[in-house]
């Protein structure tokens, strides 16, 4: 799902952009992701699971079942350098909820 024409709650949306395959790099004194591709999917907050935004993932990439894949999410308000947390587990991604929910999505 693209998001464009959702008629869902907004509060019931968690924007989740995908980056695979690259790196962050500084470009012209800017952190930039290069070298890799970048997609966004649209969860229903009440979903929120590691199961279901590797099933996102999927949509976008080839992922078999016996590939690794690590999820992470930037804390709110935080640079890249300091703020990226890993999601080891469905809790990680219920404060993610959480915190998107209040508001402090940058």
């Amino acid at each position: 799902m693209d998001g464009e024409g959702d008629s869902r709650d907004p509060t019931e949306i968690l924007p989740v952009r995908f980056h695979c395959g690259g790196q962050f790099d500084f470009v012209d004194d800017d952190l930039k992701y290069v070298g890799g591709g970048v997609y966004m999917s649209y969860l229903d907050r009440d979903k929120l699971s590691v199961p279901e935004l590797r099933s996102f993932l999927g949509d976008h990439v080839d992922l078999s079942e016996q590939d690794k894949v690590e999820f992470h999410w930037l804390f709110p308000g935080s640079d890249l350098g300091l703020g990226l947390r890993r999601i080891a587990d469905d809790k990680n991604m219920s404060v993610h909820g959480r915190l998107h929910f209040r508001g402090w999505s940058g």
